[in-house]
């Protein structure tokens, strides 16, 4: 947004003659306004976006050391209600991690 201004300013100093001083002056000082901005939206999110990671990560490493480890066959013992609550939870997990990133997308 403020390269398009900036590039508005010049043609219209260009065109008319007029000095552009200040309007670049204050597309410097909207450019620092939106970085600062920017930088306290990051600063404030931080502990959501560490939050959200944990909560949507967290159940994703244990369901990943399980099946590393071999203890997950115990769903596999268990027969088709074992297997189909394996996959119904995984799924649910899935999706669950698809809207936080859904959120934090949208958000960020």
């Amino acid at each position: 947004m403020t390269g398009v201004s900036a590039a508005a300013a010049i043609q219209l100093s260009a065109g008319s003659g007029a000095r552009a001083a200040s309007a670049f002056d204050a597309l410097a000082d909207r450019a620092a306004f939106e970085a600062s901005v920017a930088r306290e939206h990051r600063a404030l999110t931080a502990q959501a976006r560490l939050s959200a990671l944990v909560v949507g990560g967290g159940p994703l490493v244990v369901a990943a050391i399980l099946l590393v480890t071999g203890r997950a066959r115990v769903l596999i013992d268990h027969g088709a209600v074992g297997i189909t609550a394996g996959l119904v939870g995984l799924g649910l997990e899935l999706a669950g991690v698809a809207v936080v990133i859904a959120l934090l997308r949208r958000h960020a």
